[in-house]
């Protein structure tokens, strides 16, 4: 009886046994289960490729794990690849040469968008071009081309012109009715009287603009005043026609970034003075609907306050501010804060008395001058000041004593540490670098700006001042700092781009279809069959540097943007070929195939 008992007892206890067995193996492979899936494993590993890190080293990996938007690891393929987990996207770059995204801190995509995105988001935004060869053509042309208008939109819609920016010292604010001043110009009467019912804006060129007395009215009710030239062109579109379309207003933007991506490009910086503009990247932001960064630079307060010394003064520190990595204030800087002038010597009488009716006003006293002396000594960064000549130069110059005078005075270091950013630098003379490296200023070139500034040079003071045209080489070795961007549109906008008022700008800029050639001018110096320069050619690792790197301390964001290493943020640009070893004149011919955003595939080629 014990031995059956005993016997049933052991069975029971291996039954019980195999139990406990059981459930302890599944729950231990329910275990493991979850553990994987609450694992942080990368959302992406790149493999395979050459990935140039544009550290302070220059690192090149094989692969790299992306996690939460930023460079988790770098490192071989074997080290890397095993790193993934059941949700990682694998991304096998073929043997490709992936670099950090292209920053853009330079350009304006709310002002080019306007030329082939604006009539999607309001009618009124759709240009009429005006062709002509003259004055007396343009005349004739414009009174028919206006009524036309006038009739299919009807009364009360805006009328948006662009005239031939080569003739846009024919359009004048004032004159004497229908014959203008000397009857070859077009006045604010003569769109009065082609157009009494309809407010009207021409455009020409980089900088002159005209409107009719209805325009001016609309613009004085909105922001107290009429405004010109290039204020005129992107702020009465944003702020006036479509204020009230803010869904509009983001969509354009949204689109404008988005066409962007296809060129390698992550980051953009520009000034933003349009609120409409400034609302929608907002919106977008908070949205999470951000298709590249935003890096703007504060200029209201210089184009609308009646008093922008005090504007500034109130205002404070706001620059680093961010709705979210993906828009961020860099600074704040007048544009038209002075008259362009130089001290070359040699000129002709013409270009003597031109610079003699726009002497330099960049002396204490002018309005735009003492706002940012204001604003610097108030804790703001300056930034996207134009330094269109040496006598800008000056002009920076003078700022930065000034800031470092009287009440607040800022001392060198904290001038330094600012790193104010200037822009264009189309001519300066030889002994102004070493002063932009003690005071730590960045300047920003653009290839597009070289070749007019290089044109009027030759023109205006001859073939000896060409050395003073954009000395980029010559900046460095001072141990001056430098970015380079585009300031233009890349893509066409149009089969008939004498149709777009900035066509002035880019006329003898021959590439449309990449941002490469801007790097490769800076690296051979070339254009239109010609090296100019060539003391001033820079070597390729710089260059790339000034687009990357470099690029992302001009808009405020070394810390997280420019490079590829552990920490930040993901974004990069995968080329069809190597930038580093191919011949210089490729350079002009890279595509790029694949751009990602925060480790996200934002582009892909067809040719991928």
């Amino acid at each position: 009886m014990k031995t059956r008992c005993f016997a049933r007892s052991c069975a029971f206890g291996f039954l019980v046994a195999l139990v406990w067995l059981f459930t302890s193996v599944t729950i231990r492979a329910q275990d493991i289960a979850l553990l994987r899936d609450v694992a942080v494993f990368p959302e992406l590993i790149v493999f395979n490729g050459k990935i140039a890190g544009m550290d302070q080293k220059l690192t090149f990996y094989q692969a790299m794990a992306v996690r939460n938007t930023r460079v988790w690891k770098m490192g071989p393929d074997a080290e890397i690849k095993r790193l993934a987990g059941p949700q990682t996207q694998m991304l096998d770059l073929k043997g490709r040469l992936m670099i950090p995204g292209i920053i853009d801190a330079h350009t304006h995509p709310q002002l080019w968008g306007l030329w082939h995105r604006g009539a999607a988001a309001d009618k009124q935004l759709e240009r009429i071009f005006v062709p002509a060869d003259n004055m007396d053509q343009l005349k004739s042309r414009m009174g028919e081309a206006l009524q036309n208008r006038a009739r299919q939109m009807g009364p009360g819609q805006w009328i948006l012109v662009n005239a031939p920016w080569q003739l846009a010292e024919g359009l004048v604010r004032s004159g004497t009715g229908s014959n203008g001043i000397d009857g070859k110009k077009i006045t604010q009467e003569d769109l009065d009287h082609w157009s009494p019912n309809n407010p009207v804006m021409v455009d020409a060129g980089i900088s002159e603009n005209l409107s009719n007395s209805k325009a001016i009215q609309i613009e004085t009710d909105e922001f107290g005043k009429s405004l010109e030239g290039l204020r005129a062109s992107y702020t009465v579109p944003h702020d006036i026609l479509l204020k009230n379309k803010l869904k509009e207003e983001e969509q354009f933007l949204y689109d404008e970034m988005k066409e962007n991506s296809a060129f390698g490009l992550t980051t953009f910086g520009s000034h933003v003075e349009p609120r409409n503009v400034l609302r929608a990247l907002h919106e977008l932001a908070r949205e999470g609907r951000m298709p590249m960064r935003f890096a703007w630079a504060h200029r209201e307060g210089f184009t609308l306050a009646k008093d922008p010394v005090e504007f500034y003064k109130l205002l404070g520190d706001f620059t680093g501010d961010a709705a979210n990595d993906y828009l961020w204030n860099m600074g704040v800087g007048a544009e038209s804060w002075g008259q362009s002038c130089t001290q070359a010597e040699g000129l002709t009488e013409e270009v003597k008395e031109r610079d003699r009716k726009r002497a330099c006003e960049f002396t204490p006293g002018h309005t735009f001058f003492d706002a940012m002396v204001a604003a610097a000594k108030y804790g703001l960064r300056l930034v996207q000041v134009h330094s269109m000549d040496d006598g800008m130069l000056d002009g920076a110059f003078q700022l930065a004593a000034a800031s470092m005078k009287g009440d607040r005075a800022l001392t060198l270091d904290e001038l330094q540490n600012m790193h104010w950013g200037f822009d264009h630098g189309n001519l300066i003379r030889p002994d102004q670098p070493a002063m932009a490296a003690k005071l730590g200023f960045i300047m920003s070139f653009q290839a597009t700006q070289f070749s007019g500034a290089r044109l009027s040079t030759l023109k205006d003071y001859g073939e000896r001042y060409l050395p003073w045209v954009q000395p980029v080489k010559s900046w460095m070795d001072a141990g001056a700092k430098f970015i380079l961007s585009t300031d233009a549109h890349i893509g066409k906008l149009s089969d008939d781009e004498d149709k777009f008022e900035m066509t002035g700008l880019i006329k003898d800029w021959p590439y449309r279809d990449s941002v490469w050639p801007w790097v490769g001018f800076y690296v051979t110096r070339q254009l239109n069959g010609r090296v100019w320069t060539p003391e001033e050619r820079i070597d390729r690792v710089s260059a790339l540097r000034a687009w990357t790197i470099w690029a992302a301390q001009y808009v405020w964001r070394d810390k997280e943007i420019g490079s590829l290493e552990p920490g930040k943020l993901a974004d990069f640009a995968v080329l069809d070929r190597d930038y580093f070893t191919i011949p210089e004149n490729e350079i002009f011919d890279i595509k790029n195939l694949m751009t990602g955003l925060g480790g996200k595939i934002v582009y892909r080629s067809a040719n991928w």
